[in-house]
């Protein structure tokens, strides 16, 4: 069912009962009270306007692929930030909206001659997501190239942060977990590169590595734990390759994936999966693995 919200000048639409499983990269997960995809800034405020006069709590959603959502579903309004997606150039600074697709933000760069994201290039979700999260690959972390960033605060009003390095670390950033803030516009200053046949290359051989491991063969939240400090979280579930919690199973081919193989595995599923692994790790090694991935909704 849809449901008009309107004040004086915008316009939303919002959905109830909105099945997240279908956006979630796991395809497991309940659904939101209401939901809805505003295409711009102004309607992004006027679903926060919306939820504030509502009492409502708002969850922001991206590209779901590194958050794990209750079978139970998420309670109040969802905004998923996937339409707000516009990149913009300013000489060195590429300018783009939290909801654009990280592959996208590093093609557009790539075609203008700008490098510094090329390694990147097939890490699912989008920009936003992925600084939140300070997404890293290849020896780099995504925040080394963000100069600074525009975020909401619950009431609408567009607050500029520059991004100071001490704040971010492996996988981690002073934005993650703080629900009073919503990422809008992250700016990146970039590198001019006259080779972009090389660029385009490097990032082409990065995808093409994550599809010969087989990542993207099954719907997954890519890796499920962050790595202790110099060790491998997979090399430490090697052993577990293979178990299997109802539909949800330790890849094969992959140790800290967990993969929903047959289309039927539960949120809770996944979950009980990562608490074995967890215990598993550390009954064995006196180690205890963190996640990488947010839990949402109603556990």
């Amino acid at each position: 069912m849809h449901i008009n919200v309107r004040n004086r000048v915008e316009k939303i639409n919002l959905e109830q009962e909105v099945d997240l499983a279908e956006f979630s990269t796991m395809k497991s997960g309940g659904k939101a009270d209401l939901c809805c995809h505003p295409t711009d800034l102004e309607g992004l405020r006027v679903a926060l306007a919306f939820a504030r006069d509502a009492s409502l709590p708002v969850t922001v959603l991206g590209g779901m692929s590194n958050v794990l959502i209750s079978d139970g579903g998420i309670e109040g309004l969802v905004v998923r930030t996937t339409d707000m997606s516009k990149v913009t150039r300013r000489g060195n600074l590429l300018s783009a909206l939290a909801g654009a697709r990280l592959d996208d933000v590093v093609d557009l760069a790539i075609e203008e001659g700008l490098g510094g994201l090329e390694h990147f290039y097939g890490i699912p979700g989008t920009i936003g997501g992925a600084l939140r999260g300070n997404a890293g690959a290849h020896g780099h972390e995504i925040s080394e190239k963000v100069l600074f960033v525009d975020l909401l605060d619950p009431e609408g009003n567009l607050l500029r942060k520059r991004v100071v390095p001490a704040e971010f670390s492996y996988r981690t950033s002073p934005f993650k977990g703080r629900d009073d803030l919503i990422l809008h516009e992250i700016h990146l200053a970039l590198d001019p590169v006259r080779d972009t046949h090389a660029l385009k290359n490097i990032a082409l051989g990065h995808k093409r590595s994550r599809i010969e491991r087989r990542q993207y063969e099954y719907p997954s939240l890519g890796s499920i734990f962050k790595n202790p400090p110099g060790l491998k979280a997979g090399a430490l579930l090697e052993d577990l390759k293979g178990t299997r919690i109802g539909g949800a199973l330790i890849a094969p081919h992959h140790a800290n994936m967990i993969i929903n193989a047959d289309g039927r595995a539960t949120s809770q599923d996944v979950r009980n999966l990562i608490l074995l692994a967890k215990e598993r790790v550390f009954t064995a090694h006196g180690i205890t693995l963190e996640e990488e991935i947010v839990y949402l909704g109603r556990w």
